[in-house]
């Protein structure tokens, strides 16, 4: 910031007419009121206009209001004019100069803050908030939500390459092979014989194209995107957000992560074939995975739901008291080990009958999981002396298996609960612990 504001010898860019029109509408009430100009001058760059404006009288109850303001335009140096006011005191001296310094300081806080930020505090989990802030900054400091989220497209290359494939398969195949309309060279599609269009034939041929595409989102609605939005229904954020969050933010199936590709949230078992809406049956898919599963898989899975309410009347864990029961969740529950081997030794079980771990449904793993992690934190909170965990299962008889169900074993340690714990769970054979 260098030198003096000076006088500036110009026409304000906005007519007194329209500068009376917005002080009324801003005050909204109905007294005598004068506009009178004080000074134009420059300074920075920036051109302004001051004006004086007072509106007094007296009310019907015969009190006296009066109402000052100061307003002035400011030019910035690509041409754009905008207007500012402030209410000041009846008797305040108007000063232009010290009005102009005081904009400029405003003008360099607010870039400072922003350049700032931008620059030093944010954290870039993903590119939201530059895109956001480039379209806000880009039109004169605001957007709507939709011109925002439009721009995130723009930028999200996941979502192009999803279309640019679309695009090969559906609209270009038919249109090339099946019509002989359009040809493909390279990377780009052109409409044969499009030279001897004229510009009406041109416009009209696309009004028709807008009238095809009307009648169809007219008659179709929402359910046209179902091809990306295969869960239907309502997801919650919050379920979204946890199922996103087990998953650590990667595809489940082929393991990309969701900054390279986008991730949906979907069910495994989807409610047409009767799966519900338990956090256990959903799962984080990309776009690509999601698209090949498909909701409409010729698979019959209504077997493999009913087959979650399987129980066997002789086995130990099918029949469990509920009193024993200290957790639960729609596909597994957690009991105390009847022989601990460590206190708080917990056993995490299906309710499933099934004989070991490498039968479990994926929804089950994701149930046994989330207890895992429950009781982890419980048995942390009720015994502060423990500082590890042993997480195992005997799957076999000649792996150690006794009961024919599939149980877990979370098996809290503790400093000098044995001598030499090195080697944890290989001393299953106990001459391989040491190593």
């Amino acid at each position: 910031m260098t030198g003096s504001p000076t006088k500036l010898n110009s026409n304000c860019p906005i007519s007194r007419k329209e500068i009376k029109s917005r002080a009324n509408r801003n005050i909204k009430k109905k007294f005598p009121y004068t506009l009178d100009f004080i000074k134009s001058l420059s300074y920075n760059d920036h051109n302004y206009w001051l004006y004086n404006y007072l509106m007094e009288g007296h009310k019907k109850d015969g009190s006296y209001v009066y109402i000052r303001q100061q307003i002035y335009v400011v030019q910035t140096p690509d041409g754009e004019s905008h207007y500012e006011w402030s209410s000041i005191p009846y008797d305040a001296t108007i000063n232009p100069e010290e009005i102009a310094i005081e904009d400029e300081q405003q003008r360099m806080s607010a870039y400072r803050e922003l350049q700032d930020f931008i620059s030093n505090k944010m954290r870039m989990s993903h590119i939201y908030q530059p895109v956001m802030l480039m379209e806000l900054l880009s039109n004169k400091g605001s957007a709507s939500v939709e011109d925002i989220a439009k721009q995130i497209l723009l930028h999200d290359k996941s979502q192009v390459d999803y279309y640019s494939n679309i695009t090969k398969q559906m609209p270009g195949r038919v249109l090339s092979k099946n019509h002989n309309l359009v040809a493909k060279e390279d990377d780009k599609y052109y409409i044969k014989h499009f030279s001897k269009l004229t510009d009406k034939h041109t416009n009209e041929l696309i009004e028709l194209c807008q009238s095809k595409l009307d009648e169809y989102i007219d008659k179709r609605g929402k359910k046209i995107w179902e091809h990306r939005t295969n869960a239907s229904g309502y997801i919650s954020g919050t379920i979204r957000y946890q199922v996103l969050k087990r998953a650590k933010y990667c595809c489940e199936l082929c393991g990309i992560s969701a900054q390279d590709k986008a991730l949906e949230v979907d069910h495994i078992i989807p409610r047409s074939l009767g799966g519900e809406d338990d956090i256990e049956n959903f799962q984080a898919l990309c776009y690509s995975c999601n698209s090949m599963k498909s909701n409409k898989d010729d698979a019959d899975l209504r077997g493999v739901s009913d087959s979650y309410k399987d129980r066997k009347e002789d086995c130990l864990f099918c029949g469990l008291p509920k009193g024993r029961v200290i957790a639960e969740n729609k596909l597994a529950y957690a009991v105390y080990d009847g022989y601990p081997v460590t206190e708080y030794h917990t056993l995490i079980i299906p309710k499933r009958h099934t004989l070991t771990y490498f039968d479990l449904y994926q929804p089950e793993i994701n149930a046994c999981n989330q207890l895992l992690q429950d009781m982890k934190s419980k048995i942390e909170e009720l015994d502060d002396m423990v500082t590890g965990f042993n997480i195992g299962m005997n799957s076999g008889k000649d792996a150690g298996q006794t009961i024919p169900h599939c149980h877990i074993h979370l098996i809290p340690r503790r400093q000098g609960d044995v001598e030499t714990p090195k080697g944890g769970v290989r001393g299953v054979i106990p001459s391989k612990q040491g190593y």
